[in-house]
């Protein structure tokens, strides 16, 4: 197992919204996606020593600029 530490979660979290803006077009079922992107989410939570969660508008951000 591995432990993340306060950037390492975040980096997952800009890693999971990536990969739901880019594969949404692919998916039939956009909940399915959702829920998985969630569980990847809530695993990193755990794993992590300070987790720190972006604020939506700086995510968003960040991802525009991509």
């Amino acid at each position: 197992m591995c432990t993340f530490s306060k950037r390492g979660f975040q980096q997952i979290q800009l890693d999971a919204e990536f990969l739901r803006m880019s594969t949404a077009k692919y998916m039939m079922d956009d909940a399915l996606l959702s829920s998985l992107l969630n569980q990847l989410l809530g695993s990193a939570y755990k794993r992590s020593l300070d987790p720190v969660p972006l604020e939506t508008k700086m995510l968003e951000q960040f991802i525009v600029n991509a």
